[in-house]
């Protein structure tokens, strides 16, 4: 059970936790922690949420449920739902329902690309 714990949910916990971290951050903040990268805030979500879903999906199969790739995706675009509510809370930050769109793309194409690399 211990190996359990760490294998599959240590890294989705914890991955979860930095993200709400870095959702805490004002945006001044996280401006100077992006430095150097440059990235689209959209890509940026969408990137955040592929890794995110894909933690998902180790959990779910590993615990052997139903439909683990729809359910990884919803896990995924509701954290991310949850975590713009989050932000409402938090000076400089805002509730967006684009970072929202962009957290359920993400989670989905990783998805997918999982299901495809699997099959082959």
């Amino acid at each position: 059970m211990k190996k359990i714990i760490l294998s599959y949910w240590f890294p989705l916990v914890l991955y979860m936790v930095l993200i709400f971290y870095l959702s805490s951050l004002q945006q001044d903040s996280f401006t100077n922690l992006n430095e150097g990268f440059h990235l689209n805030d959209k890509v940026e979500h969408f990137l955040e949420y592929s890794l995110l879903s894909v933690l998902f999906l180790r959990v779910l199969k590993h615990h052997s449920q139903k439909n683990p790739s729809l359910k990884a995706v919803a896990f995924s675009t509701l954290f991310g739902f949850s975590d713009e509510i989050h932000q409402i809370f938090v000076a400089t930050r805002v509730f967006s329902l684009g970072d929202i769109f962009f957290d359920f793309l993400g989670s989905l194409a990783a998805v997918i690309l999982v299901f495809y690399i699997l099959k082959k």
